[in-house]
Parts: structure tokens; sequence; C-alpha cells
């Protein structure tokens, strides 16, 4: 079980996340073992059903699907068999000292997060896509190869944004008046995240 990581999703997304988890632990010393479950795959070792067989022997999960209604489906069924749920970044990427990721998300090679960003849960941020300063990023987004999501922007929802799109955000005025946190102080978006959803904020 120790360091053991189950990737929900053999397909091409899941190849992925298999690559940044070997890159993290040739680095890291992270990730013994890195296997696949998948209803239709000879890569993988069981079913999507076979999640809780595995619970015993895997500590970590991920899920890499590509519709997010999946990933949210079986991100819940990992954290109800006592998965610890990681982060996917990969070396080559760059995240800045102050951005904020939530548990499940996949930051794919040359992909930017810049600092004052918050990416949810579940997130794929693709390869060369750029998160720039001061951006929310809901749970379970598809921002895909190339695309832009301009400081100050708020994706409240889960939506896919195209292969190099640049998101066109509300004005500022708008997302003030979606509830959107402010950066100002950790303080006040934490409050803010825990008027939302009832809990605090996990970092990884």
């Amino acid at each position: 079980m120790e360091k053991n990581l189950l990737i929900i999703g053999a397909g091409s997304l899941g190849a992925i996340a298999k690559e940044i988890a070997e890159e993290i632990a040739e680095e890291m010393g992270t990730f013994q073992k890195i296997d696949f479950l998948d209803d239709d795959s000879d890569l993988a070792i069981g079913k999507f059903s076979d999640i809780e067989r595995f619970a015993g022997e895997y500590r970590f999960g991920v899920v890499a699907l590509e519709q997010w209604e999946l990933r949210r489906k079986y991100i819940m069924k990992l954290e109800e068999n006592c998965y610890t749920i990681p982060v996917l970044v990969h070396p080559r990427s760059f995240v800045g000292k102050y951005a904020r990721i939530q548990k499940g998300t996949i930051v794919e090679p040359m992909a930017t997060v810049q600092s004052g960003s918050f990416v949810g849960s579940s997130v794929v941020v693709s390869s060369g896509c750029i998160v720039d300063a001061n951006t929310y990023v809901s749970d379970f987004c598809n921002l895909s190869a190339g695309s832009i999501i301009p400081s100050g922007s708020a994706l409240m929802e889960p939506m896919e944004i195209p292969a190099g799109e640049v998101y066109r955000a509300e004005s500022q005025s708008d997302i003030k008046s979606t509830g959107m946190p402010s950066y100002k102080t950790d303080d006040e978006w934490v409050q803010k995240y825990q008027s939302d959803f009832g809990t605090e904020p996990t970092f990884f």
C-alpha cells in the first residue's frame, strides 16, 4: 500500500497522468507502483467498480477521465474508500509559490499557474495553458492545451476552455458580483470558501 498510485482511466489523460506521476516518482521517490482501473483497456488491472477492492493495496488515487461528470463521480468513490487524492504537477510546469491547487488536479508539462490563482479540485490544466494571477477556476474544469485564463477571471462552474482560446471574463465589477473571492488577504477568500461549501479548503 505504501506510496502506490491508482489512476482511474487508462485513456489519453490517464497516460499523461501516469507520465507525470513517474516523473514525480523519479525526482521525489514517491509512487512505488502505478496502475490503472478502466472498463475498456488491456492496460488496466481492474474495472472502475474495483476501487473498493484495491483500497488496501493503493494508498493514492486520482481520476484521469475527460468528462468532468465522471471525474466528480469517481473522486467521490475514492474518498469513500479512504484513498489519498494527490495533485499531479509535472516538474516541467510552473506553479507560483502563492497559487492554490486542490486535490486531484493534473497540471501537464509546460503549463503555468501563477501566484494568487485558485484552482479547484480535479481540474485538468493542459500543456501550454496559462492560468494568470488572481484567477478562480472551479472544480472539474478542463483547460485545454494553449488556453489562457487572464488575470482576474472567474470560472464559477465546471466548463471546458477549448485549445488555444483566451477566456473572455466578465468585467471586474461583474466578477465581484458573482462572489469571486478577493485575494487581498488569505482570510477573505478562505472565509468565502467556508461560506459557500461549509468547510475549510484543503491545500496540497
